[in-house]
């Protein structure tokens, strides 16, 4: 399988029809340099979510928002290879935590 650089992919269907099990194919494939993370429980405050993602990628988790998304960042810059991030769930996402989403992503995100 072949990834480029940056970028976002948005999967949508009704429900029932074999999303996650499509994402989770996908997360299965994905091999080389690459770093496959898959968050499937969204509808969680900002800490929760960032607390969430920094124990999926083997962190000891932090005491604030702020010094996840410091840590996360830290770990993003510092990988050898490429991140795939899939959110499943992602409409559940609130605004805060597409923020914190967003704070951690944007300095790694090439177009």
């Amino acid at each position: 399988m072949i990834l480029d650089t940056g970028g976002i992919i948005h999967l949508y269907g009704r429900y029932g029809v074999g999303k996650t099990v499509l994402l989770d194919k996908f997360a299965k494939q994905i091999t080389g340099n690459y770093q496959c993370i898959m968050i499937n429980y969204t509808a969680i405050e900002p800490y929760c979510f960032l607390l969430n993602l920094s124990k999926t990628l083997g962190m000891a988790g932090r005491n604030n928002t702020t010094n996840l998304v410091l840590q996360i960042q830290e770990y993003f810059k510092n990988a050898g290879g490429g991140i795939v991030l899939i959110i499943d769930e992602a409409q559940d996402l609130n605004i805060k935590t597409l923020e914190a989403l967003k704070l951690i992503t944007s300095q790694h995100v090439s177009t």
